[in-house]
């Protein structure tokens, strides 16, 4: 028991130690508080379903060998497995959500009691899921990619223990895949809660406002009333600016800006009509499920197709495809470790469809 406050307080970086372990002690007491008043049933589960889901990917790693019949089965049977994995736990977790919303009848004490209660250690849970996964992320990029880093300023870190176990040493087989595993949840997530229909509006209007910009610079050129007035605006500024091209600049912004403000106006406008058309047929349950699910899977693909392509650069840049320096910058960096560590981590990275398919 003496070696916890010893690692504690050991002259090489303790007191940071010490500070960093008070703040989050701090910290933790903070969240319970929050978690106790807003209640379980009224917070995001969104720590506690990545680790459910974590610990049913197991699954995926015991699956056997003569599931696959190819590389890219296997890959197959690895992202979709994943995928279903969320899908039930956030089914489940909609489905109770929903029956702590609906129910009419308020709750006996016991259950308002662990509601509390269980909020608590969810605000913790939340908070500690996304702290894992960003340090975890940057401490293993720091730690395949800046080992001088690892075995200096930061050596506190990756050799701290309790007890006999290190801690890094301990969670690194696991943390690649646990950082996956969440990115994949969250994009999930946030592909079901935007829809298929929001995303195709959001990305019209953006397109709109583009072309609002672009026809704004283009209107006030070529159309020849708002031409005439930027020039005799370029005038008014050149008694006071020597230079012509600032005096012209100034003279056909200030009409492109006026433009594009009036065409800004209507796209808002536009909007608002539109949005709410779109949040009345995001308002019929049947239509909203259809319409997450279906964007929400489509989101899942183009994450995995994104993370597959990274992959595949590295490797490629491993293999010597992009040339000899690429080669040596990628095995100096250790990149092949840090993409390829972890069970479904190194399946994306060695059983990679784009791999199998250019190879």
């Amino acid at each position: 028991m003496r070696e916890l406050p010893l690692n504690l307080l050991a002259a090489e970086g303790g007191i940071g130690m010490t500070v960093a372990i008070v703040v989050a002690c701090v910290l933790a007491a903070i969240l319970i508080l929050y978690g106790f008043i807003k209640r379980f049933s009224r917070t995001s589960w969104a720590g506690v379903q990545i680790i459910v889901i974590f610990g049913a990917t197991f699954v995926i790693s015991k699956l056997p060998e003569s599931w696959f019949t190819s590389d890219l089965s296997r890959f197959a049977v690895t992202a979709g497995g994943i995928l279903v994995c969320i899908a039930v736990v956030l089914i489940v977790g909609a489905i109770v959500r929903t029956f702590f919303r609906t129910r009419k009848k308020r709750a006996n004490w016991f259950f308002r009691i662990f509601d509390r209660l269980f909020g608590a250690v969810n605000a913790v849970l939340n908070f500690a899921v996304f702290a894992l996964v960003l340090g975890g992320l940057v401490l293993s990029v720091l730690y395949y990619c800046v080992p001088s880093l690892a075995d200096g300023a930061l050596s506190v870190v990756y050799t701290y223990s309790v007890g006999d176990y290190v801690l890094w040493d301990t969670a690194l087989p696991y943390l690649p895949d646990f950082i996956l595993v969440a990115f994949l949840t969250m994009a999930v997530k946030g592909g079901y809660r935007l829809g298929l229909i929001k995303a195709v509006w959001t990305v019209f209007m953006m397109i709109l406002t583009l072309a609002a910009f672009g026809g704004s610079i283009l209107a006030a050129v070529k159309v020849p009333f708002l031409a005439n007035f930027g020039a005799s605006l370029s005038g008014t500024f050149a008694g006071s600016i020597p230079y012509e091209l600032l005096c012209n600049i100034l003279g056909y912004g200030i009409v492109a800006l006026c433009v594009f403000a009036v065409a800004m106006i209507v796209i808002i406008l536009l909007n608002l009509l539109i949005g709410l058309g779109v949040r009345e047929m995001d308002s019929v349950g049947v239509i909203r499920v259809i319409d997450g699910a279906v964007f929400a899977v489509l989101i899942y693909a183009v994450v995995c197709a994104f993370i597959c392509g990274l992959d595949f650069a590295v490797s490629a840049a491993a293999a010597g495809s992009f040339g000899e320096q690429a080669a040596q910058i990628v095995q100096n960096y250790r990149m092949e470790e840090l993409f390829g560590t972890g069970t479904l981590c190194s399946v994306f990275y060695e059983y990679n469809p784009f791999l199998i398919l250019m190879g």
